[in-house]
Protein backbone atom coordinates (compact mmCIF):
# COMPACT_ATOMS: atom_id res chain seq x y z
CA UNK A 1 0.00 0.00 0.00
CA UNK A 2 2.92 2.11 0.56
CA UNK A 3 3.91 2.01 -2.79
CA UNK A 4 0.39 3.43 -4.11
CA UNK A 5 0.45 6.08 -1.83
CA UNK A 6 3.70 7.14 -2.98
CA UNK A 7 2.46 6.88 -6.95
CA UNK A 8 -0.76 8.84 -5.88
CA UNK A 9 1.21 11.63 -3.76
CA UNK A 10 4.02 11.69 -6.92
CA UNK A 11 1.09 12.12 -10.05
CA UNK A 12 -0.97 15.26 -7.26
CA UNK A 13 2.61 16.71 -6.47
CA UNK A 14 3.77 16.49 -10.84
CA UNK A 15 0.51 17.91 -11.48
CA UNK A 16 0.86 20.93 -8.72
CA UNK A 17 3.95 22.30 -10.46
CA UNK A 18 2.70 21.69 -14.21
CA UNK A 19 -0.42 23.99 -13.20
CA UNK A 20 2.21 25.84 -10.95
CA UNK A 21 0.67 25.91 -7.44
CA UNK A 22 3.62 25.91 -5.64
CA UNK A 23 2.57 25.80 -1.64
CA UNK A 24 0.73 22.24 -2.94
CA UNK A 25 3.63 20.57 -4.22
CA UNK A 26 7.22 19.61 -3.37
CA UNK A 27 6.54 21.93 -0.64
CA UNK A 28 4.64 18.70 1.40
CA UNK A 29 6.86 16.23 0.76
CA UNK A 30 8.71 17.06 4.37
CA UNK A 31 5.23 17.13 6.00
CA UNK A 32 3.88 13.67 4.61
CA UNK A 33 7.13 12.03 5.42
CA UNK A 34 7.30 13.37 8.86
CA UNK A 35 3.79 12.21 9.59
CA UNK A 36 4.94 8.47 8.69
CA UNK A 37 8.11 8.88 10.19
CA UNK A 38 6.87 10.52 13.44
CA UNK A 39 3.11 11.28 13.18
CA UNK A 40 1.73 7.79 13.30
CA UNK A 41 0.08 7.33 10.21
CA UNK A 42 0.31 4.35 8.94
CA UNK A 43 2.04 3.87 5.80
CA UNK A 44 -0.28 0.84 4.76
CA UNK A 45 -3.20 1.99 5.65
CA UNK A 46 -5.68 0.84 3.10
CA UNK A 47 -9.33 2.64 2.90
CA UNK A 48 -12.45 0.51 3.41
CA UNK A 49 -15.07 2.09 1.28
CA UNK A 50 -19.05 1.71 2.14
CA UNK A 51 -22.43 2.44 0.38
CA UNK A 52 -23.99 4.29 3.89
CA UNK A 53 -26.72 4.92 1.76
CA UNK A 54 -28.25 6.04 -1.40
CA UNK A 55 -26.80 9.89 -1.24
CA UNK A 56 -23.41 8.94 0.83
CA UNK A 57 -20.40 7.36 0.91
CA UNK A 58 -18.63 7.13 3.78
CA UNK A 59 -15.07 6.19 3.64
CA UNK A 60 -12.80 4.23 6.49
CA UNK A 61 -9.12 5.89 5.74
CA UNK A 62 -7.89 3.66 9.33
CA UNK A 63 -5.89 6.01 10.41
CA UNK A 64 -3.96 6.85 7.09
CA UNK A 65 -3.67 10.01 5.03
CA UNK A 66 -6.63 11.37 3.45
CA UNK A 67 -6.16 11.45 -0.18
CA UNK A 68 -6.14 7.36 -0.86
CA UNK A 69 -9.19 7.28 1.15
CA UNK A 70 -11.07 10.46 -1.05
CA UNK A 71 -9.57 8.60 -4.17
CA UNK A 72 -10.81 5.00 -2.74
CA UNK A 73 -14.13 6.50 -2.92
CA UNK A 74 -14.23 8.65 -5.68
CA UNK A 75 -15.99 6.59 -8.38
CA UNK A 76 -18.77 5.42 -6.33
CA UNK A 77 -19.05 9.26 -5.23
CA UNK A 78 -19.52 10.01 -8.53
CA UNK A 79 -21.52 7.72 -9.43
CA UNK A 80 -24.14 8.70 -6.47
CA UNK A 81 -24.07 12.12 -7.47
CA UNK A 82 -25.50 10.98 -10.85
CA UNK A 83 -28.23 8.68 -10.00
CA UNK A 84 -29.53 11.13 -6.60
CA UNK A 85 -28.67 14.49 -7.59
CA UNK A 86 -26.55 15.25 -4.68
CA UNK A 87 -24.04 12.90 -2.87
CA UNK A 88 -21.52 13.33 0.37
CA UNK A 89 -17.90 11.42 0.58
CA UNK A 90 -17.41 11.44 4.49
CA UNK A 91 -13.84 10.14 5.24
CA UNK A 92 -13.11 8.98 8.78
CA UNK A 93 -9.97 8.14 10.98
CA UNK A 94 -7.84 10.06 8.37
CA UNK A 95 -4.95 11.94 8.45
CA UNK A 96 -4.87 15.45 6.26
CA UNK A 97 -2.30 17.37 5.19
CA UNK A 98 -2.28 19.08 1.91
CA UNK A 99 -5.15 21.51 0.64
CA UNK A 100 -8.43 20.16 -1.10
CA UNK A 101 -7.04 21.65 -4.77
CA UNK A 102 -6.40 18.51 -6.08
CA UNK A 103 -9.39 16.82 -4.84
CA UNK A 104 -11.85 19.66 -6.39
CA UNK A 105 -9.89 19.69 -9.56
CA UNK A 106 -10.03 15.97 -9.68
CA UNK A 107 -14.44 16.20 -9.67
CA UNK A 108 -14.03 19.27 -12.33
CA UNK A 109 -15.79 19.07 -15.34
CA UNK A 110 -18.90 16.79 -14.04
CA UNK A 111 -21.10 19.96 -14.49
CA UNK A 112 -21.67 19.77 -10.57
CA UNK A 113 -21.49 21.74 -7.47
CA UNK A 114 -18.95 21.05 -5.53
CA UNK A 115 -18.50 21.88 -1.92
CA UNK A 116 -16.05 20.19 0.64
CA UNK A 117 -15.30 20.39 4.03
CA UNK A 118 -11.86 18.68 5.84
CA UNK A 119 -12.70 17.14 9.34
CA UNK A 120 -9.82 14.73 9.29
CA UNK A 121 -6.87 15.21 11.46
CA UNK A 122 -4.55 18.03 10.77
CA UNK A 123 -1.15 17.07 10.34
CA UNK A 124 1.05 20.33 11.18
CA UNK A 125 4.58 20.01 10.90
CA UNK A 126 7.39 23.02 12.29
CA UNK A 127 9.44 24.23 9.99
Amino acid sequence: MIFVLTILLASIWINCIRCQHRSHGLFRVPGYVHGLAHGGVPGGARPVVRDASPGLVAVDAAGGFALPAFVAGRSMLVDKARSQGIAALAVNRGRHFSALWWEVSSLLGGRAVLMFFSLCVVLRRRF
